[in-house]
């Protein structure tokens, strides 16, 4: 509701993920709860050097992100993978054991 908070948000470019990471929930905080911090760190990301390519806070956190679920997915379909072999796996040695008995 309020623009001038609305206004930094978009300024500082925050991203809303951020507010789960332990590392990053007291910058968070801080910024949500403290005018003079909030429009400090608007100023430094607007004319300072580190922020001369991208204005907003946090890029390396949203590059970890990234990473990170980009991992997670690669994990999943080698597991993917290995599930399938086992189900085939189990169907065969089913099959097998039907064959033994009859």
């Amino acid at each position: 509701a309020d623009s001038d908070y609305r206004d930094d948000v978009k300024k500082v470019g925050l991203p809303v993920h951020l507010v789960a990471d332990p590392k990053w929930k007291p910058m968070v905080r801080m910024f949500v709860s403290n005018l003079e911090y909030r429009k400090n760190l608007v100023e430094t990301v607007q004319t300072s050097v580190v922020y001369s390519k991208e204005k907003r806070v946090a890029r390396y956190a949203d590059v970890l992100q990234g990473f990170r679920s980009e991992m997670s997915e690669s994990k999943l379909g080698e597991i993917d993978r290995k599930l399938s072999q086992l189900n085939h796996d189990i169907a065969s040695l089913e099959l097998m054991k039907k064959w033994a008995k009859g």
